[in-house]
């Protein structure tokens, strides 16, 4: 009797392995801000709680800062380096003194 049972669960979970394998794959779609997958011809309400979440508003922003910062035509390091330093230069040359 515990053969049957056992080959019955067998047939069963083969059984399921099918019908997901014979389902159609989503088609996806990468965000092109925050990168996550999104499923296309989801309802309007999903998206909408996408774009509200805090993966996609925090990546915004890091995108925004660095949208703005290479319109002001300097990187946020090198200015912060030059403030310190004074010169670009003396920070490449202690740099270089600490590593050879």
């Amino acid at each position: 009797m515990k053969d049957v049972v056992t080959v019955i669960q067998l047939n069963e979970a083969e059984l399921r392995a099918l019908e997901m394998a014979n389902e159609p794959a989503k088609a996806m779609q990468v965000c092109a801000t925050c990168g996550a997958l999104l499923v296309i011809g989801d309802p309007h309400q999903r998206l909408d709680e996408h774009v509200s979440g805090k993966q996609h508003k925090g990546f915004a922003q890091i995108r925004s800062y660095l949208d703005q910062r290479r319109l002001v035509g300097t990187e946020p390091a090198i200015l912060i380096d030059q403030q310190l330093s004074g010169d670009l230069s003396s920070v490449i040359q202690r740099v270089c003194t600490l590593l050879f």
